[in-house]
């Protein structure tokens, strides 16, 4: 009988930074003789778009290498509802088993759909292949605008960095991709700002640079570093690439994680590399604050 693992999710919240604990923890797991993998959010109290991202490529990833799958869901009632309302059950119990259901999930925290697009699946091969980004940028674009009060020329860069970000799954992924978001405010200075998570399973930024520039003596944080330059994208002819991603990162007082490979890219004032444990893929979390109502 093969063995059976699981991966305790320790801290309250899950986040760009917390999630890299998580690909620690799949790593050190044996490549064969695994019966069953249990994913455990009991501790869990708070998830964001990247967190929600992440657990689904996690969930994903893991199904190629096992095929009983399982996840336990937050104690707490108002996180668990949050997960059902914001699809990650749906997504998840569709190659998953899904544990520890509140009985009575209408105590929990109900969602206010203004202020978020929930888990969306972008899908290498569709029947309407460019329905599910538009359907993601066009509820990005009426978040920004009443949520954040960017105009249109802050909205058409930011639509034109999803998108490609979007396409980029199309493009790489091996399986699938996803998109989050969601819009909070702050205790401190009771300030709104969004939260977009997007990721997939795909090539990652070193492999998909390469394709086009020799970076075989980079490593994966050096070859991130590499794709925010200007006119970096692997396909200059329809996309802004990260470079755009981190100027407006920039200029809209927000925070970018870039995660592909070993190697996680954090950018506020000044980028910071931080080591991770190796994961397929690309994982993107932007923040953005919002800006005050024009006079």
């Amino acid at each position: 009988m093969g063995k059976i693992e699981t991966i305790i999710v320790d801290g309250e919240s899950l986040n760009a930074t917390s999630a890299d604990n998580l690909f620690e923890k799949i790593n050190i797991f044996p490549q064969d003789d695994l019966s069953a993998i249990e994913i455990n959010l009991q501790k869990v109290k708070f998830v964001d778009p990247y967190g929600l991202v992440t657990l689904c490529l996690i969930g994903r990833h893991l199904k190629n290498r096992c095929h009983d799958i399982s996840i336990s869901l937050p104690d707490c009632a108002e996180c668990q509802s949050y997960l059902y309302s914001m699809n990650f059950v749906s997504v998840m119990e569709k190659f998953s088993h899904i544990k520890n259901i509140a009985s009575n999930l209408a105590s929990g925290q109900s969602i206010n759909h203004d202020v978020v697009i929930e888990l969306t699946k972008i899908e290498k091969k569709s029947a309407e292949p460019n329905k599910d980004i538009g359907d993601v940028l066009n509820r990005l674009d009426a978040l920004l605008r009443d949520q954040l009060n960017y105009g249109d020329k802050e909205i058409s860069s930011l639509s034109n960095i999803i998108s490609e970000l979007c396409y980029n799954i199309k493009d790489h992924s091996e399986d699938e991709g996803f998109v989050a978001v969601q819009r909070y405010q702050r205790k401190t200075d009771g300030k709104r700002y969004v939260v977009i998570g997007v990721g997939d399973l795909g090539v990652g930024i070193k492999a998909s640079l390469g394709r086009r520039v020799d970076i075989s003596s980079l490593n994966h944080l050096e070859a991130i570093i590499h794709a925010l330059k200007k006119d970096a994208s692997a396909y200059p002819e329809r996309g802004l690439g990260l470079y755009m991603v981190s100027k407006i990162t920039r200029d809209y007082a927000g925070t970018l994680h870039i995660r592909s490979g070993n190697a996680r890219l954090h950018l506020r004032h000044n980028p910071r590399g931080v080591e991770t444990a190796d994961f397929p893929g690309t994982q993107v979390s932007i923040s953005l604050s919002e800006i005050e109502k024009s006079s």
